[in-house]
Parts: C-alpha cells; structure tokens; sequence
C-alpha cells in the first residue's frame, strides 16, 4: 500500500513537472513569434499560441501606461489614455486593452506600430477611470463595450529638412584710376623735346564680381512606417490608417552674386608748354629763343570699363518625397471592411530652390579731364566714359521626385 502510495506520488512529481516543462516550452515559442508581430497578422496566432501565451505571466497583469510608448508591452489588461505618442518601434500584445476615450489618436512618428489585442479593445467612462484600478480591478469599463471605438493611426513619414542657402559672392575690386599725363617741355635747341602735353593714362577695368555658391539640395521626405494591426472578433470599430510618405524638402536658395567693381577714371592730360615771349642770350653760355608756338593740352585718359556682376548661385534641388507604408491588417469573418480607410500615398516631391540674386554690373570709369593748353595752343580732347559691365546670371534648382505609393495588405 505504501509502495503503491509512493510510486504514485512520483508519478504524479513527474506528471506536473513534464507539464511544467512544456509550459515553458509553449512561453519560449509564443515570445520568439511575438517578435515578428507583422507575420502574425491575419493569421490563427490567438488559437496556435494558446498555451504559450496563457503561460507568460506578463499576460495575467494589469499594466495602467501614460501616452508615451516604446518597445514590446505585454499585459492581461492594459490601460492606455486616447492620446499616444510613439518613441521608438513599439508592439502591443494584450488580451484587453481599454482606453480612456472612444476617439483613439496614435501618432508613431516615424517608428512601426503594430497592435494585437488577444479578446478586445474597449473604452472607459473617463479618463479617469482607465488610469485608476477599481476595487474589482476592472478600471471602470463601461459596460465592457467593445464597439464603438475610432482608432487613427498615424504612420506618415517627417518631411524633409529644406536645403541650405548658397553664400553670397564677394563684390569686384574697383578699377585704379589712370595715371595723369606729363606736361609739354621746352624745345631746348640742344635737347629738344616735345612741347604737347601727354594724354593721360586709361583706366583700368573693375574686377567681376565672385558668383555665390549654389544653394543645398532638400532632404528626401521619411519613409511611411509600417503600421500592423490585427482586429479582434466582434468588433465594430473604426480604423483611420496613414502611413503617407513626407514630402521632399525645398532646395536651398542660390547665394547672392557679387557686384562688379567700377571701372577706374581715366587720368588727367598734360598741359601744353607755354613758352611765352622770346627772349636773347644774356652770356656765350646761353642760348637765345624765340617765341616758338605753345603746346597743344593732352588728351584726357579714357574710363575704364565697368565688372561684370557675379552670377547668383544656382538653387538647390528638391528632395525627393518620401515611399508610402506599409499597413498591414488582420480582420475577422464577418467584419465590415467599410470601417478601414488607408491612405499609403507617396510624399510629395520637393521644390527645387531660386537661384541666387544676380551680381549688378560695375559702372564705366569717368573720362579723364583733357590737358590746359599753352598761350594759342590747342586744348586737349576729351577722354571716353569707360563701359558698364554685364550682370551675372542664376539658375533655379530642379524639383525632387514624388514618393511611391505604399502597400495595404488585408489578411483574413
């Protein structure tokens, strides 16, 4: 009888804990699948990984969470306000899960979302009540309804950062004014020389102006993150699904181009000698000279002429938009698929960026003032106003590419 006794008590050891082993072994199974909660959407997972998931001991508690999610969360009931926002890539396994409100906002900026309720979704009276555990531990769920819910997930992608304006171009160094020229000399018999004032020296041409460097092409709009989402049996609520791709940012403008430099003015002539009365020789040292004719006034230097102005910098091309989503979504037998509405459209694309404001042209150089002429001498001639420059020229960058659309994938 004791033998029989023992021998059973051995068995019955050894029953539970072969039991207990493949409990744990269903648990390690159940968790390595709820890694990849996208390739369970659509599928029997609830039926398939019954024991695994009734042995995790994260799915018998109660979880009450504030509005900012990230990672894997696993609970019995969890209790969530209707406002979310999303930190990093998130999954959310629960049998129940209860919200504070009837309108559910979720916003995943830029990271995936997926959302398995194990039995339902639900929500409460109050936000009050979904963050405080009643006394039977139920959080005050009105009516445990299921119905009645609209949730909106939004999965679109950032837009694209705007291209960095191109640098202005530095202005072009004004011309040197020309050198003034020599006055006539005497006609010395010994030395002669000549008695007409010299013209005077051109001016010399302003310098271009730099161009400015071209604006930064914009970022490409983010990606649609993938949004995985699995409806529970008898339910009736409403799905809102983005995952938009962000649009292309704007080229950065072109630089500004410099201004071209003036042109130099052009020198001053030389007066003409003026020789006045002759005069005799006062030693045997000395020569004796007429009266000889007075010089002619040099001509005035000509202008120099005006730099061209830099061209603008180009602008930027814009980014490209960014690729739509993709949502994936399990639905029961008999659920009205009226009540999904997606939108996985591409972002759109960028615009390219202005080119940079042109350069002004530099301004001719002023004519030189022409040479005095001597007594009954001719008077020098005007020089000539030197040219303007040509303004410089900018290019407007190309727009980006629109994004390609997205996937819906409905499993069921």
């Amino acid at each position: 009888m004791a033998l029989a006794l023992c021998a059973g008590l051995l068995l019955g050891a050894g029953g539970h804990a072969a039991a207990a082993t493949a409990a744990g072994g269903a648990a390690v199974a159940a968790r390595e699948q709820l890694a990849s909660p996208r390739q369970l959407v659509g599928t029997n997972w609830r039926a398939t990984l019954a024991a695994g998931l009734a042995a995790l001991p994260e799915l018998r508690a109660q979880r009450f969470l504030g509005g900012q999610l990230r990672g894997q969360i696993l609970a019995g009931s969890l209790y969530l306000p209707a406002d979310i926002t999303v930190l990093g890539d998130t999954t959310i396994v629960a049998r129940r899960i209860v919200f504070a409100g009837r309108s559910v906002t979720i916003a995943t900026n830029g990271h995936s979302f997926s959302l398995l309720p194990i039995e339902r979704m639900q929500a409460a009276d109050s936000a009050t009540t979904a963050l405080a555990p009643s006394s039977t531990g139920d959080a005050g769920v009105a009516n445990a309804n299921a119905n009645g819910l609209t949730i909106t997930i939004n999965g679109d992608g950032n837009a694209g950062a705007p291209g960095i304006q191109g640098t202005f171009g530095f202005d072009g160094a004004d011309g040197v004014t020309g050198p003034d020229g020599p006055d006539g000399i005497a006609q010395d018999p010994e030395f002669p020389g000549p008695c007409d004032g010299f013209p005077g020296g051109k001016g010399t041409d302003g310098g271009s102006g730099e161009s400015g460097t071209d604006g930064e092409s914009g970022e490409a709009g983010q990606n649609g993150e993938d949004i995985s989402i699995d409806i529970p049996a008898g339910s009736t609520d409403i799905y809102e699904l983005s995952s938009r791709g962000g649009t292309g940012g704007t080229g950065g403008l072109g630089g500004e181009g410099g201004q071209g430099g003036g042109g130099g003015d052009g020198g001053d002539g030389g007066a003409g000698y003026d020789y006045g009365i002759g005069f005799q020789s006062l030693g045997p040292d000395l020569y004796s000279c007429n009266g000889g004719s007075a010089g002619d006034g040099g001509a005035g230097g000509n202008g120099g002429n005006g730099g061209t102005g830099g061209n603008g910098g180009n602008g930027g091309n814009g980014g490209n938009g960014g690729n739509g989503g993709t949502i994936t979504i399990g639905v029961p037998a008999n659920f009205d698929q009226s009540l999904i509405h997606t939108d996985v459209s591409g972002g759109f694309s960028g615009r390219g960026g202005s080119g940079g404001f042109i350069g002004q042209a530099g301004s001719g150089g002023q004519p030189g003032q022409p040479g005095q002429a001597g007594s009954y001498g001719n008077q020098g001639l005007y020089g000539v106003t030197g040219n303007s420059g040509w303004p410089g020229t900018s290019t407007a960058g190309s727009d980006g590419s629109a994004g390609s659309s997205g996937t819906v994938i409905i499993r069921g």
